[in-house]
């Protein structure tokens, strides 16, 4: 039985088969809307160390040239 899309714990192991291009889109836009907003986030930062072959500990190591601070006020 395949989880539904409001589970928190998205099955992310299950094969899922669509009958249709629109369906699948349509699955993976409710899939994206149910996620926190941080979540999002996190996901697409693991997304962009994987494509650049890095992690977390190599980007902490390099420091950068233009470092910046993002801080929120109320």
């Amino acid at each position: 039985m395949m989880k539904e899309p409001n589970d928190n714990n998205i099955a992310k192991t299950k094969l899922r088969f669509y009958s249709s291009f629109e369906e699948a889109d349509e699955d993976n836009i409710k899939r994206i809307l149910l996620q926190e907003p941080l979540e999002r986030i996190r996901e697409t930062v693991e997304l962009i160390l994987r494509v650049y072959n890095t992690d977390h500990e190599q980007l902490k190591k390099r420091g950068g040239y233009r470092t910046f601070k993002i801080s929120f006020t109320e």
